[in-house]
């Protein structure tokens, strides 16, 4: 009989363990930092990138990235667009927030401007290690892929 109940608390211990060590958390080191993003697409005021907007994206193999540290990040659009700030991201609620600190003059191509506003107004991300999606609203955000 000792032998039963002593089976028993011995699988009790070990599923309570399962269970406490199981979450539906992101780990946010692990999706965000330790890579360079490259933007590779997404939808701008509801609409998909052109064709254009994409193949630009390609173009130049030093532009259009971000990399994100311990509360900071930097990052390239076109050439000589550079940028850099702070972001927090929540990883059971996926909100995201980037506060850009450098001022930047984007308004040389409509597409640099409209990925500055996605990153500016940011406020989730989707994804994981590999693909990074930001939101800044239902309509706009931007897809990116990492490189290690």
């Amino acid at each position: 009989m000792n032998f039963k109940i002593t089976i028993f608390f011995i699988l009790a211990i070990l599923s309570t363990s399962c269970l406490t060590g199981c979450s539906s958390d992101d780990d946010i080191e692990d999706i965000f930092m330790g890579k360079t993003w490259y933007m590779s697409g997404g939808k701008l005021n509801g609409a998909d990138f052109t064709k254009d907007q994409v193949s630009s994206l390609y173009v130049n193999k030093d532009s259009y990235w971000i990399v994100f540290g311990k509360g900071t990040f930097s990052g390239k659009l076109s050439a000589g667009t550079s940028f850099n700030g702070r972001w927090e991201a929540n990883g059971s609620s996926r909100a995201l927030k980037i506060e850009i600190t450098s001022s930047l003059n984007c308004e040389e191509t409509p597409l640099d401007a409209n990925i500055f506003r996605v990153l500016k107004n940011a406020n989730r991300y989707s994804g994981d290690s590999n693909i990074l999606e930001i939101f800044s609203d239902d309509n706009s955000y931007i897809n990116m892929g990492a490189a290690k």
